[in-house]
């Protein structure tokens, strides 16, 4: 198991962002890291999270 990391992202839909975010952690090797990340609520950002097998954390965050 590797380092900890969390992301926070404020956000539920998908833009570049949020793309370049899934590219980055597809690519992480997990020996050395372990991404989490903290979205609001439920939607398309989460689900592709959980595809690619990153832990999720519903967080209702202010505008």
């Amino acid at each position: 198991m590797g380092t900890r990391i969390l992301y926070v992202h404020g956000i539920e839909a998908i833009g570049g962002a949020e793309r370049d975010l899934i590219a980055l952690l597809k690519t992480l090797d997990r020996h050395k890291w372990e991404p989490h990340v903290v979205c609001p609520g439920t939607g398309p950002f989460r689900e592709q999270l959980h595809a690619i097998a990153v832990p999720t954390h519903a967080l209702s965050l202010p505008p």
